[in-house]
This record gives structure tokens, C-alpha cells and sequence, in this order.
């Protein structure tokens, strides 16, 4: 548990707050959460679409 919690701080330390740095600097890098469930929902219903047509 301890190793796995070590992982997870390494990784909030560097990638995540890199990450976060990033974003700060230059917020048009971010994407909105309806941009995200848009393209989400949009390919949800493309593999819909695909199963039923595979019936």
C-alpha cells in the first residue's frame, strides 16, 4: 500500500502539477467539460450505431 501511495504522490508531483502549470500559463489548452461529454455522448452513439447494425 505504501509503494502504491508513494506511485500516486510521484505522479501528483510531477505529471499532475506540470499538468496544472500548463494549463495556468495558457488556459486555451483546456477543453470544457461539455466539449468533453459532447465528443463522450458522440461516440457512445457511434458504437450504438455499429452494434446494431452487427446484429
Amino acid at each position: 500500500m505504501r509503494s502504491r501511495d508513494a506511485e500516486i504522490n510521484l505522479w501528483l508531483n510531477t505529471e499532475v502539477a506540470d499538468a496544472y502549470d500548463a494549463l495556468q500559463a495558457n488556459p486555451a489548452l483546456s477543453v470544457s467539460a461539455e466539449e468533453v461529454f459532447t465528443g463522450i455522448r458522440a461516440e457512445h452513439a457511434d458504437r450504438m450505431k455499429k452494434r446494431a447494425s452487427a446484429v
